[in-house]
């Protein structure tokens, strides 16, 4: 059976956010950079922190997907939370 290849829909991408301080502000924030990422550019992650502050920061030397390239440096982090 042949694959089918379809397009994805990519809505909520453009979609602004609507964040209160009283509910988005009492959740704990942190935020992993992935240095070698081409999807979502090192550059862009620095703004969206910048936009939306976090607690805490972290980088991984990694591309998009650090679960697969570094699964125990990511691990790693995580159980510093």
């Amino acid at each position: 059976m042949g694959k089918r290849i379809l397009t994805e829909n990519n809505t909520l991408v453009g979609t602004p956010l609507q964040l209160s301080d009283e509910r988005h502000g009492k959740v704990g924030k942190v935020y992993i950079h992935t240095t070698l990422d081409n999807t979502i550019t090192y550059g862009l992650q620095k703004k969206m922190v910048e936009r939306i502050p976090v607690d805490k920061t972290f980088e991984l030397t990694a591309s998009h997907s650090p679960f697969l390239s570094q699964p125990q440096k990511l691990a790693d982090i995580l159980l510093q939370l």
